[in-house]
């Protein structure tokens, strides 16, 4: 159960950063509207994902639900990398 709260707590955080995050990378104006694709991104997933999750487990084995996660992770990791290292020159927005 302790487990549970903690995983709470844990996801209760990501939409706060997440819009924080998103305000520190573009500038005032496209605030809105990168906000609006976040959003598109997140309608789109619990639709496509369950879709997609019962083609894997249907097609080849319930294993590749996991392991569909390393090349995807794997490509995400030089991407974060990237976008961690501009972000300690400085935000492009210093409207906080």
């Amino acid at each position: 159960m302790l487990a549970r709260v903690l995983q709470g707590i844990g996801g209760s955080m990501l939409l706060p950063i997440g819009r924080l995050a998103v305000l520190r990378a573009v500038s005032g104006e496209a605030y809105v509207s990168a906000l609006a694709m976040i959003s598109v991104v997140g309608q789109v997933g619990p639709i496509l994902g369950p879709t997609l999750g019962g083609w894997f487990v249907e097609s080849f084995s319930w294993h590749w639900i996991f392991l569909i996660n390393v090349p995807i992770g794997g490509r995400a990791r030089p991407l974060h990398r990237a976008a961690l290292s501009a972000e300690r020159h400085g935000p492009r927005c210093s409207t906080l």
